[in-house]
């Protein structure tokens, strides 16, 4: 290289280090400043789709947590999950082992654990008013005075069907069989009174017609070893669900849900 070459080189040097420093920079804030955008943006949808969509799930799950409390004495709600199923199918699930990978754990735990045994004790609880109904329905109907036996449907009816005061599914539940069997004469005698009222009116010992004495005792506890063994299936699922529900879904899953709604990202 000629010495003017090198005298020109060191001449221009000077003024091309800031202009490529500044080239640099500017690539690199450009850079720089797509990322930080495309880290707010995802914050952004982060927030957004947190705000919108954990709410409900948690919604779901503690009034569903509240139900199976309260199962036992009120043994009539059906426990349903359509908010975490449509979550999930939405593929909302990537989004949260993303971002809130122990939260995802819980709610891979419990869709794979839990909630099939809701959905369990929900045919049990179903099945349940249907098998007793058509066993005592039988039982009673066969058990009553033959005066009073066209009304053994109703009386069964109210007993283990219908959602009422003489419902006695969960005295069946808790074993309170002295309430129960409260129950069973009660509803024994009122579905009957019609009966007893049109025929006192009648002259019995013309006829020689005797309505007959109601054996409630023997009828009350026949009905409850007709239904142990229904019983003890229901029982057997709500223990499992009610541990599952006082460690996982009360210590952890709804403590969880409740802490990235508040501070999503």
């Amino acid at each position: 290289m000629k010495i003017v070459d090198l005298e020109i080189a060191f001449q221009v040097f000077p003024f091309i280090i800031p202009l490529v420093t500044a080239v640099v920079g500017w690539v690199l804030g450009y850079y720089l400043g797509l990322r930080s955008q495309k880290i707010q943006s995802l914050q952004r949808y982060v927030i957004e789709t947190v705000k919108e969509q954990y709410p409900p799930l948690l919604s779901e799950v503690q009034r569903n947590s509240e139900y199976l409390d309260d199962f036992l004495e009120k043994p009539f709600e059906e426990f349903h999950f359509s908010v975490l199923t449509q979550f999930l199918k939405k593929g909302l699930g990537a989004l949260m082992k993303k971002h809130h990978a122990d939260l995802f754990q819980s709610v891979s735990y419990f869709s794979e654990k839990i909630k099939p045994s809701f959905e369990e004790l929900n045919t049990l609880r179903l099945g349940a008013h249907e098998k007793l109904y058509r066993m005592w329905q039988a039982y009673v109907y066969e058990s009553l005075p033959a005066i009073y036996r066209d009304s053994s449907n109703n009386i069964t009816g109210d007993l283990i069907r219908a959602v009422g005061r003489d419902n006695v599914l969960s005295e069946l539940l808790i074993g309170d069989y002295n309430s129960m069997a409260k129950k069973v004469e009660r509803c024994i005698d009122e579905k009957t009174s019609w009966i007893r009222n049109r025929e006192s009116r009648k002259p019995y010992v013309i006829k020689g017609i005797s309505v007959g004495e109601i054996d409630y005792k023997k009828i009350t506890e026949s009905l409850i070893e007709k239904a142990k063994p229904t019983i003890m299936d229901m029982l057997k699922v709500y223990a499992y669900l009610k541990e599952q529900n006082d460690t996982e879904i009360k210590g952890r899953l709804l403590p969880l849900l409740q802490k990235y709604i508040s501070n999503p990202v």
